[in-house]
């Protein structure tokens, strides 16, 4: 079994990942199908997860797992149609959209946290607070 080190980096990488899912979904109604049909809202919500991972790494944290680095490098024409194929499951409606919606007040606290590490990273943030006013 591999051991993931440092934690906190693999705890910050999670929240850059899972918050923007969480605020792509409120956006739309908490609906994963929804989200799943909506291209331009699964493109911001990659977006945001790369300016997320963006600054981290500007904050000297390195990607763990460090496959989690992909994200930022495939192109978007790529990403898009997978991800969207990914978020129209019944899997990501049962770990993502019913857990976005019964945590709701979390996922708020783990975006300012978030925002409060990696808001002087240089980096603009902008698909991310976008997509926050959906919080």
């Amino acid at each position: 079994m591999d051991v993931i080190r440092p934690m906190r980096n693999f705890h910050f990488y999670h929240v850059a990942l899972v918050t923007p899912i969480a605020n792509a979904l409120y956006k739309c109604g908490g609906s994963n199908y929804t989200l799943a049909a909506d291209r331009g809202v699964v493109r911001e919500m990659i977006l945001s997860v790369r300016e997320c991972m963006r600054a981290l790494r500007k904050k000297g944290l390195k990607a763990r797992p460090a496959s989690l680095a992909l994200l930022i490098c495939i192109p978007l024409w790529l990403i898009v149609p997978k991800v969207c194929k990914i978020m129209g499951t019944p899997h990501i409606e049962t770990v993502a959209a019913r857990h976005a919606q019964n945590a709701r007040e979390e996922m708020g606290f783990l975006y300012r946290e978030l925002m409060d590490f990696i808001g002087d990273s240089g980096e603009k943030l902008t698909y991310t607070r976008e997509l926050a006013e959906y919080i």
